[in-house]
């Protein structure tokens, strides 16, 4: 080979080599970073407020001249994608509703990028809570369990109540409508005084408003979009309101299916009679909560016929009502003697109706004994329990045994002796906590009559007494006189001893503590 062909040769091999190499050289790690803020950076942009129109072309452009965009590419502020066919640096061009033009300069490499923020969330069709990123113990309501159209909707704690419950239903492709679970009404975007609130509406097929779309916030979040003014949803404080998007968290809701609400009510710190006297009052209180709002409580006493003799209707429209609502129109002092059954029952949003309280009482005395005494459940007594069966300091709480025993017949409860000790290894009793106290009396005559006027007005008492042991307390729950004269002895009245939970007359084991103290309801 001559040495001409030679460097001829060699000089092919060196140019090969040399576009090899540019072939393989690695991008900087600057236009790498580009990238990496590229897509993040075109959010920013597609999501201000300000923006009008996005386009774009390959190049770094230092010119807004009209010329050299005459070829550029738009870009919606909706895309969900974005096609680059060469790598390299682009040059974006955006102009705002003032009509200003904004250049920035961005390197992307030959993909296909996804606009996360853009790309639509299906959800299946369900019960869920709406869960604000910001506080992941609230979730999305309707303020006060409103059944009201045009009722507010923000957040609140969660709690066990359907108002915070939403179905998701579908409204074609990826659109959805969100219907309260307690209320019926759909969540709606309505605009006042340049303000757009988040009601809760009547369905109205023609009515945009009522309808949304999800996009993909990330980390499971997403951004609730209303498709009639094209504004998302966000926290501001308890409110909720419809603005242009933001990356922030009051912006963003987690979904968390759930079951639909099963009607519920309950009553909390309730009083019902077991037996009254002929002309005695009584004071109904308690407080009644339910899963969806309450439209009627009716409260009524029916006599052995089924007949409602006395009746109050009261119409909450909420969660919650008081009993004392209906306690001056339930006046048990003009029942006459006889049995009778105290009934309180709810209807709710869901068109159910809940019995929350029926119970039995009577009116005047039941003879036991030959004598009189008031009418309870003994099987109350025997769940309450008594001290000789219990540990050694149960065997020293007679006081909390006969309370426990007072609210047993008052109330029909059981509540626990330990409820009134004064400390998990202080016996003591605190009669306050089961709503008694004690009073000192001149005289052994005194106290009888105290007690005796209790009985008279439907009331157990507890009696300091003396026996086997220096001091007892003993519940009286009977009399065996027919009125209230002097001479009354402990041989007439009828008690139950807390030491072994059995009915007695009182003289048969005990005399009265010359402290002459007796327990009175407070």
């Amino acid at each position: 080979m001559s040495g001409k062909m030679r460097q001829i040769r060699w000089m092919g091999i060196f140019f090969c080599m040399m576009a090899l190499g540019f072939m393989t050289t690695p991008v900087s790690s600057r236009a790498v970073e580009k990238d990496a803020a590229s897509i993040s950076t075109l959010e920013k942009k597609m999501l201000s407020p300000s923006t009008k129109k996005i386009q774009y072309r390959r190049g770094k452009i230092r010119s807004v001249a009209p010329s050299k965009w005459k070829k550029a590419k738009k870009i919606s502020r909706t895309a969900d994608s974005l096609v680059i066919k060469r790598k390299g640096w682009y040059t974006l061009c955006v102009t705002t509703k003032s009509g200003k033009k904004k250049l920035t300069e961005l390197y992307f490499y030959k993909k296909n990028y996804e606009i996360t923020m853009n790309k639509r969330v299906r959800l299946p069709e369900g019960d869920y809570y709406i869960v604000p990123c910001g506080n992941k113990e609230y979730a999305v309501e309707v303020q006060n369990a409103s059944l009201s159209s045009g009722g507010n909707v923000s957040i609140w704690k969660r709690g066990d109540c359907a108002c915070r419950v939403w179905k998701l239903e579908s409204a074609g492709g990826s659109k959805i409508r969100l219907k309260n679970v307690n209320s019926g009404l759909y969540l709606t975007c309505r605009e006042k005084k340049g303000i757009y609130q988040a009601v809760q509406k009547k369905k109205s097929g023609k009515n945009e408003n009522q309808i949304f779309s999800l996009y993909d916030a990330g980390a499971g979040y997403t951004y609730i979009k209303c498709k009639g003014t094209k504004q998302f949803l966000h926290v501001d404080g308890n409110d909720l309101e419809f603005s242009s998007r933001k990356r922030q968290k009051a912006w963003k809701y987690k979904w968390e299916q759930t079951e639909t609400p099963v009607s519920s009510a309950m009553v909390t710190g309730a009083t019902y009679p077991t037996s009254l006297n002929v002309g005695s009052s009584f004071t109904l209180k308690g407080t009644v909560t339910s899963r969806y709002t309450m439209t009627i409580l009716d409260a009524a006493v029916y006599d052995q016929t089924g007949k409602a003799v006395l009746q109050k209707k009261i119409y909450p429209y909420s969660c919650s009502a008081t009993l004392k609502e209906i306690d001056s129109s339930i006046t048990f002092g003009k029942l006459p003697s006889g049995a009778y059954t105290y009934k309180v029952v709810v209807r709710d949003a869901a068109g159910k109706d809940i019995p929350v309280i029926n119970r039995t009482f009577t009116v005047g005395m039941i003879s036991v004994f030959g004598g009189k005494t008031l009418s309870y459940d003994s099987g109350l007594i025997e769940k309450i329990g008594h001290q000789s069966n219990g540990t050694a300091l149960e065997k020293k709480a007679c006081a909390s045994y006969a309370l426990a025993y007072c609210n047993a017949i008052l109330t029909g409860a059981t509540p626990s002796p330990h409820t009134y000790w004064s400390s998990e290894t202080n016996v003591d009793c605190v009669w306050t906590k089961g709503g008694y106290m004690t009073l000192s009396y001149s005289s052994e005559q005194a106290v009888l009559q105290a007690a005796y006027t209790q009985l008279a007005a439907g009331k157990p008492s507890i009696l300091h007494v003396t026996g086997s042991t220096a001091q007892h307390w003993i519940t009286i729950i009977g009399c065996k006189k027919t009125m209230l004269t002097v001479g009354l002895s402990t041989s007439d009245f009828i008690a139950i001893d807390p030491w072994d939970g059995k009915v007695i007359t009182v003289s048969d084991k005990y005399k009265v503590k010359t402290t002459y103290r007796l327990g009175v309801k407070s």
